[in-house]
């Protein structure tokens, strides 16, 4: 019977610490002198302290082994090889509670970037009654962010009305993808957990409708991928490789249907950050369970993050925090106490700034 790979590498970790320990009672019994003791003990501080890296990586190697097996065993083909298209186009549930999230606010740093509306005539924006200025309103009332719960619940009864007229629409689709999405957080924010999956993958299926329907939608794509990275805490490991490749295809397409957008160079530099922090442990054990795995450097997340600080004509704390967090993950600390310095001194106006906040302070004690 073959070992867990966790126990082999564990054993691996006890010998070259159990080896280091031999050097260093050999150089003091042979009178070697202090000098080559105390070498020696430092070059075993330091692998020690990699070794204790390593066993905490043990429990997550674990964790992808054990959901590697399930994925094996108790997902069919169908599921296992195309974990995105399982996501089927779902009717608006009607039993959804929103009175729970009144009181919960969370901040989008998406939804702040200048959305695009459809072309149209001048006639057709002055008829209130045309889809056009439909798209509109809904914009409109997207854009109000003193009370979230009534604006969103608000759009969700709009659109899911015109759903029913106009089921599909692209720009529609995307819309009501979006509104899914912000309903989402508020459900999290409230601790509702199980609603918070169901509209998450409700907004999923929405927004693939939209890419379906319109390739060259750059919204559409940006939603999809949003709302994909949103479903990793319901998926397995291996689902989420496979689903963080698909996130990065539908960001690059949105990018080159329109390259101003700020909000999208962000969620590409936050991909680009995830891949290039993985440990040298977690990469090659998700290469050996999963094949391959993308690569990525703090280099490209930092060219990312910039391009969307000089697209943002707003300053954005949690943009400038990831510039500051690329800088240190390349080891320039002077470069990201400045970053962080200036994150610092914006005004909080929502939680996401709040949070943003909370993590600039501690990675000012570091540098």
């Amino acid at each position: 019977m073959d070992w867990p790979r966790s126990t082999y590498l564990a054993g691996i970790a006890g010998v070259a610490l159990g080896l280091g320990g031999t050097l260093v009672y050999r150089s003091a019994s042979s009178g070697r002198g202090d000098e080559t003791l105390i070498r020696l003990a430092i070059a075993l501080e330091g692998l020690t302290a990699q070794l204790n890296s390593l066993q905490e990586s043990l429990g997550r190697i674990e964790e992808l082994i054990n959901e590697r097996d399930h994925d094996r065993h108790g997902v069919d083909d169908a599921d296992a090889s195309a974990p995105v298209d399982r996501f089927q186009l779902r009717a608006p549930s009607t039993t959804s509670n929103f009175a729970t999230m009144s009181s919960a606010v969370q901040s989008d740093a998406f939804d702040t970037a200048e959305e695009d509306h459809v072309d149209s005539t001048d006639d057709e924006d002055d008829d209130p009654d045309s889809f056009p200025s439909f798209l509109d309103r809904v914009d409109s009332l997207h854009s109000r962010k003193d009370d979230l719960s009534t604006s969103q619940r608000e759009i969700f009864n709009l659109v899911t009305a015109k759903f029913n007229e106009v089921p599909n629409d692209c720009q529609l689709l995307w819309r009501y993808g979006r509104v899914y999405k912000n309903l989402s957080d508020l459900a999290g924010a409230a601790g509702e957990k199980d609603e918070q999956k169901e509209l998450i993958y409700s907004g999923l299926g929405h927004a693939k409708r939209a890419v379906d329907l319109d390739e060259q939608c750059w919204q559409a794509h940006q939603w999809y991928a949003i709302l994909l990275g949103l479903t990793g805490p319901f998926e397995s490991t291996q689902n989420r490789v496979s689903n963080g490749i698909v996130f990065k295809k539908h960001v690059d397409r949105a990018i080159e249907l329109n390259s101003s957008d700020y909000s999208l160079f962000h969620l590409l530099g936050q991909y680009n950050y995830a891949v290039a922090s993985l440990t040298w442990v977690e990469r090659n054990a998700a290469k050996m369970l999963y094949g391959e795995v993308p690569t990525s450097t703090y280099e490209e997340s930092l060219k990312n993050f910039m391009s969307a600080e000089q697209l943002n004509t707003t300053p954005w704390t949690a943009n400038r925090l990831m510039v500051a967090k690329c800088h240190y993950g390349l080891s320039r600390y002077s470069e990201c106490r400045q970053w962080l310095e200036d994150a610092q001194d914006l005004p909080v106006v929502s939680d996401e700034d709040h949070k943003s906040q909370t993590e600039i302070a501690s990675l000012l004690t570091k540098v």
